[in-house]
């Protein structure tokens, strides 16, 4: 039986007649399936637990939402299971369905979950970050991501994405990803710069001007970005972008070209790819984390480590 957890605001409300027209299509081809529909943020990670405990790992769950949906079903479930799931892009950026070359329209990602005979295993990662609370305690936090997570500028876009009006302007009118675009563009010119160590599979690397580290299991972030041109959700590695140019314009026309030439990025000084299984940030001032588009908080430290092949996928 296929379990679908739909995010009816996403988009604006397009999740919901997204999953009307899912639901109608089931219908007529006789599809079994049960129904799972949240209400506020943190709904989707309770109920992929709930709808994991009702089947077995075989039965697949089905996210209809963006790349953040996503992300909180991955966060409920037992990956012990390597679950079977998929996802109906229903986002502003949909990361994700680009990355592994799904489709992102929503009825040709239905077909391909339906079609599907083999599932693909793939990675996963986890973030670990200590966020100091309003009451000066300190929390540990852990947090699954399936695609990016990271620290700095590109968690600051983040940040300020999920909370301006723009986005949903702009997502009634189809251009969502543009959001990204002009947050980023508002940012560039303010962004802190930090300077510290970066420990990659056990190899220290001094790091100064760091305007971001983005860690990816797919290519795209930030609706579109290949900040990560050979990640792989396949093969047990994370892939790191290290973005630490000593100027600020050479970092602006890095990725502004980045978008039509992937791995131009890399041309630049103090711009570059490593890949690798864990890494350890330590900075001597706290920046925004993010994980999947989700911001965690500010901190000076944090880890991130691969989840090799803990999931089964449809499409």
């Amino acid at each position: 039986m296929y379990r679908f957890l739909v995010n009816p605001v996403s988009q604006s409300g397009k999740g919901e007649q997204i999953w009307q027209q899912v639901r109608s299509k089931l219908d007529g081809l006789g599809v079994k399936y049960a129904l799972y529909r949240t209400q506020k943020q943190g709904d989707m990670t309770r109920m992929a637990g709930e709808a994991q405990a009702a089947g077995s790992p075989d039965d697949p769950i089905i996210a209809i939402g963006g790349d953040g949906s996503l992300n909180e079903v991955i966060n409920g479930l037992d990956l012990s299971k390597k679950q079977v799931v998929g996802l109906i892009p229903a986002g502003s950026g949909n990361d994700f369905s680009a990355g592994l070359s799904l489709p992102e329209k929503a009825m040709a990602a239905l077909d391909g979950i339906l079609g599907c005979r083999a599932p693909r295993t793939i990675d996963a990662g986890e973030t670990i970050c200590t966020v100091k609370g309003g009451d000066g305690s300190e929390n540990e936090l852990r947090r699954r991501f399936i695609v990016s997570s990271g620290i700095g500028y590109d968690a600051a876009v983040c940040e300020q994405v999920n909370t301006t009006k723009i986005k949903g302007f702009l997502n009634r009118l189809h251009l969502g990803k543009l959001t990204y675009f002009a947050i980023g563009f508002k940012l560039f010119w303010t962004y802190k710069k930090a300077a510290g160590t970066l420990v990659v599979d056990g190899v220290s690397h001094p790091i100064s001007d760091l305007g971001f580290l983005s860690v990816h299991n797919t290519i795209y972030e930030g609706g579109g970005y290949p900040f990560a041109p050979e990640a792989s959700p396949f093969d047990g590695k994370l892939s790191l972008c290290v973005t630490a140019p000593p100027k600020r314009k050479t970092f602006f026309i890095a990725f502004l070209l980045s978008k039509t030439t992937p791995g131009f990025h890399t041309r630049f000084d103090g711009i570059f790819n490593l890949d690798c299984r864990e890494a350890r940030l330590d900075l001597d001032i706290p920046l925004p984390v993010h994980t999947d588009g989700e911001v965690l908080g500010h901190c000076s430290s944090v880890s991130f480590r691969v989840l090799p092949q803990c999931l089964r996928l449809l499409g």
